[in-house]
């Protein structure tokens, strides 16, 4: 098994952790950083520890595009590159899978888009036309979710299409048995970008009555006016031990995105024992809804509203169930497995 050369914009624990693990598992690779944590507003920093060959490419930003050089020791990489379909580097990256091409390599695509009405028209039409272009380039495709592969659908011969698993590090010891309870305790934990559309969680849990619950919010440090909603609890940025407490202090982690090529803070929170409800535009629905379908919901105030007062309506005979549903669901998107999948793509792509 030949090492693998993995392109990806930057360093993320996630990935990290998938990374580890396909060494673990006999995998060599050498994975190629375009761009920084801290151009997206990530705190994240690659611990010295990594099993394996990390590089920080050289880049340049030029207005929303990210380009990148190559080192010239990996022009002549003997052996499987998977590329990655990321809208701000694609310029960079048609490039150089072109080159790669022209070499004789065999390429792999990892792409995790999804059918997205909250892009405008030009900025569509341009992902996707990059996409087409990548993945012509490619010997395979990579999708990480069942709304990708609807993504790639017309996009892509279905004959290169492999599905990838997503996955997300989890402890065992986080995950702390819950008894039957009510729900009655619901999160967001992510960014207050538009995107995410918070707004309209907030909204949602304003049309709920009952002054046992509450919504704890994390993740960016916003504030709400003086007006605020005695149930709600903010909890600015969490990290290590405050993020553990956040999870543990909810019952229903919500996801309220208007478009989220997955959501790993869902895997994080069911992989603690927490439920969650996302809406229908977020990869991991595809999760939620062997838990529980009522919890994958339209974006409106009024579908996310409807998805929290059913969660909040089940009685703790129901809810147990549903607990142990949703730790089957976490093995079938485990780590390990997640590893397995990947290795067997690089196989693919070497064939």
């Amino acid at each position: 098994m030949k090492p693998v050369l993995i392109f990806q914009n930057y360093y993320t624990p996630a990935r990290d952790a998938l990374f580890r693990e396909m060494v673990a598992q006999g995998q060599q690779l050498v994975v190629l950083y375009a761009h920084l944590p801290s151009d997206e507003g990530r705190r994240w920093a690659e611990p010295a520890d990594v099993p394996y060959r990390s590089v920080q490419m050289r880049h340049l930003r030029v207005g929303k595009s990210v380009l990148f050089w190559v080192p010239r020791a990996f022009w002549r990489w003997d052996g499987p590159v998977m590329a990655t379909d990321n809208n701000p580097t694609n310029i960079a990256m048609i490039a150089w899978c072109l080159l790669f091409r022209l070499l004789g390599r065999r390429l792999g695509m990892w792409v995790e888009h999804i059918p997205d009405t909250y892009k405008g028209r030009a900025k569509l039409f341009y992902q996707q036309a990059c996409t087409r272009v990548l993945c012509a380039l490619s010997h395979k495709v990579a999708a990480f979710s069942a709304m990708t592969e609807t993504y790639l659908d017309g996009l892509v011969a279905p004959t290169k299409v492999v599905r990838m698993i997503q996955a997300t590090p989890t402890d065992a010891a986080v995950n702390v048995p819950r008894g039957a309870q009510r729900l009655t305790r619901f999160g967001y934990l992510g960014a207050a970008s538009e995107r995410k559309n918070v707004p309209a969680l907030r909204a949602a849990f304003a049309m709920l009555e009952g002054a046992d619950l509450t919504l704890h919010l994390a993740g960016f440090d916003e504030r709400a006016d003086t007006e605020i909603d005695p149930r709600l609890r903010f909890h600015g940025y969490v990290e290590g031990p405050a993020r553990e407490a956040f999870f543990a202090g909810i019952d229903v982690l919500v996801l309220p995105s208007f478009a989220d090529p997955w959501g790993f803070v869902v895997n994080e929170a069911l992989a603690r024992g927490a439920l969650a409800i996302v809406t229908d535009r977020c990869g991991s629905a595809e999760m939620v809804r062997l838990i529980d379908p009522a919890m994958v919901c339209g974006v409106t105030g009024q579908e996310i509203a409807a998805a929290m007062a059913h969660a909040a309506a089940l009685a703790p005979d129901v809810v147990k169930p549903l607990r142990v549903q949703a730790d089957r669901v976490v093995a079938m998107y485990g780590m390990d497995s997640a590893a397995q999948r990947f290795v067997a793509i690089c196989r693919e792509i070497e064939a």
